[in-house]
């Protein structure tokens, strides 16, 4: 006769796994690092480059990193339409840096003699639009810069004389 046996643990198949749990597995991880530290280094990036870094959603979900950040830097108008749930978690921001409201149409080298460049500048709807109602998210904000990049990031426009101002 024949008997039936349960298979010990150590013979039981291996179970295959799903695409998930490979990509979780391959996925690079984030160094452990302290949150000051990651704070720190994610101020020298611009904000649309901050926010897949800190979502919830990303590989190098830094839960306690964006409470640490104190400035950022908009470069596009879109970011300044981002959602209040995602602005939420930057909460001791003070100091924000916003290159989107003077852009340049054009650039054009210095020509016959002249020793500095043409550049036609306009300002961006989106921005005017946008800028009050994302500065109203961050409740430490006390100095902000409002204007434009060079499209050679080696200078900023702005309106007038002041590059920044304190906010009330």
């Amino acid at each position: 006769t024949m008997e039936h046996t349960k298979p010990s643990s150590s013979h039981r198949p291996k179970r295959r796994r799903n695409r998930n749990e490979l990509e979780a597995s391959t996925a690079p991880s984030a160094p452990s690092l302290p949150a000051e530290l990651w704070a720190h280094a994610l101020q020298f990036l611009f904000f649309d480059e901050v926010i897949p870094i800190t979502s919830r959603n990303s590989i190098f979900f830094l839960p306690d990193v964006s409470a640490e950040i104190r400035t950022l830097h908009v470069r596009h108008s879109q970011n300044l339409r981002e959602s209040s749930e995602n602005l939420k978690q930057f909460e001791n921001v003070d100091d924000i840096n916003v290159f989107s409201l003077i852009e340049e149409l054009e650039h054009q080298p210095a020509q016959h003699g002249r020793n500095r460049n043409v550049t036609n500048l306009h300002l961006d709807v989106e921005t005017i639009e946008n800028f009050i109602p994302f500065i109203s998210h961050f409740p430490k904000l006390s100095v902000c810069f409002l204007g434009g990049l060079s499209s050679d990031s080696d200078f900023t426009y702005s309106l007038d004389g002041d590059q920044r101002f304190d906010v009330p």
